[in-house]
């Protein structure tokens, strides 16, 4: 309710403003503006072999992942990880 008083109130205020009326003159004092030019980083570039993918591990994963121990592997694999993914409930 707050918002809509508020977005009503702008517009009000902006249509009652009047166009017509001419923009104050700028102010002659002058004024130092100092420029700040961020150095360029060199891009970080990685080559595509380098870079982990999930068909590098699934021939390991498939040796040592069992039905019997899939529960510690996932727990080892989140521990790695920095925890377990929150957004969805893991069933235990």
């Amino acid at each position: 309710m707050k918002r809509w008083i508020f977005i009503g109130s702008v517009l009000s205020f902006a249509c009652n403003a009047n166009p017509s009326a001419p923009a104050p003159a700028p102010t002659t004092t002058a004024q130092a503006t100092s420029v700040v030019t961020a150095s360029a980083q060199p891009a970080i570039t990685y080559d595509a072999a380098d870079l982990p993918v999930p068909a590098d591990f699934e021939d390991e994963a498939e040796k040592t992942i069992t039905a019997a121990n899939y529960k510690d592997e996932l727990e080892k694999i989140e521990s790695e990880l920095g925890g377990p993914d929150t957004s969805r409930p893991v069933p235990r």
